[in-house]
């Protein structure tokens, strides 16, 4: 999550639905709206069928997401429209709805995932590699991070991050 002091500016929900989260001491699953109107759904550990966290997406072509996931990004498909990275999920569903297409990720409600790597060079390098669109090229921010943006079928962005903080190592 990101925090911005200034207003943000007016744009159409992205294809990002909604965030399940697991938590201690939750004896059942509770569904909340933050106030910018992103769905978010806690679920008890003990009944959940996903690790740590979930994202549920709306996309308009599950079979070409479906590609895109396991084949630019690989993830892995573990059931019909269910794909898993790690302890991560993401959930499609289709829509006939357009997905507004992310035209900036400051903005409000969900805009894009951060997919955090050990190798972010590498990581972008595959997925352009494999056809995927170019969001924003990698940049640094003080040493601490390497980030850019690709985009998904849709149009969504995806963060491709290495953080010195998740790596354990300085910036090579």
């Amino acid at each position: 999550m990101n925090h911005a002091s200034d207003p943000l500016p007016a744009m159409s929900p992205a294809g990002l639905h909604e965030l399940q989260i697991v938590v201690d001491g939750v004896s059942e699953a509770r569904a909340l709206t933050d106030p910018d109107g992103n769905r978010v759904t806690l679920l008890p550990r003990a009944n959940a069928t996903i690790k740590t966290y979930g994202l549920e997406m709306q996309v308009n072509d599950p079979i070409r997401y479906t590609k895109f996931l396991t084949q630019a990004l690989r993830f892995v498909e573990i059931a019909p429209n269910v794909f898993q990275h790690g302890d991560a999920r993401i959930i499609l569903h289709a829509t006939n709805t357009p997905i507004s297409s992310a035209t900036d990720w400051r903005g409000p409600r969900f805009r894009y995932i951060t997919l955090q790597v050990k190798h972010a060079r590498a990581a972008f390098e595959s997925a352009l590699a494999a056809g995927v669109t170019l969001g924003e090229p990698l940049r640094e921010l003080g040493g601490l991070v390497r980030f850019g943006f690709i985009r998904d079928p849709d149009g969504n962005l995806i963060e491709i991050s290495e953080r010195t903080s998740f790596t354990g190592r300085a910036l090579p």
